[in-house]
Formats: C-alpha cells, sequence, structure tokens
C-alpha cells in the first residue's frame, strides 16, 4: 500500500493520516509444514496484533528469523537471543 503525503491534491501534506481496516481478522494457529530441508519459507504476520518469535512453535526449523523493515530497505534478524529485530517482536500485517 502507498499513501501519498498530499492525499488530497491541494498542495500541503496531510500526513499523518490514519488508515482502518474493515472485515473478518486472522484468528487461530498456522502450521507450516513440508519445508525441503535446507531452504527456506516466506511468511507474514496476517494478524492484529504482534508476534512473538520466542512463543512460536519450531519443531524441526531454525530459530532465527528474519524481517524485511520497509521503513529502512533493511532485513532486521534475531537469533532467539540477540539481533536488530527488538525481541524477536514481529509486527502486524
Amino acid at each position: 500500500m502507498y499513501v501519498l503525503d498530499d492525499i488530497d491534491f491541494d498542495g500541503d501534506s496531510n500526513l499523518p493520516i490514519d488508515l482502518y481496516v474493515s472485515g473478518a481478522h486472522n484468528i487461530g494457529n498456522v502450521s507450516i509444514g513440508g519445508i525441503p530441508e535446507n531452504s527456506y519459507y516466506l511468511a507474514g504476520n496476517h494478524y492484529t496484533k504482534t508476534l512473538d518469535w520466542d512463543n512460536i512453535s519450531k519443531t524441526n526449523l531454525s530459530s532465527s528469523v528474519s524481517v524485511w523493515d520497509d521503513a529502512s530497505s533493511t532485513w532486521k534478524t534475531y537469533n532467539g537471543l540477540t539481533g536488530d529485530l527488538t525481541n524477536g517482536l514481529i509486527a502486524p500485517f
């Protein structure tokens, strides 16, 4: 999603603005299976709440996670102990 600085085209900035989401929100558990050895899986946080990587069950899954930070155009990483993804928290949506 892109939001333009001047959303009403009058020549001045309208930021910040509030965005609202309606409809059903995702609930319940998600299971990821069948990832080939030494492969990667691309997933996103489609919930309305922050996910804590430390609280996710990782059977046969690395404890490390990488998250794309669009604001800084960089990957943030966390290995279960340290990293630049603060406390392993993955933001909503």
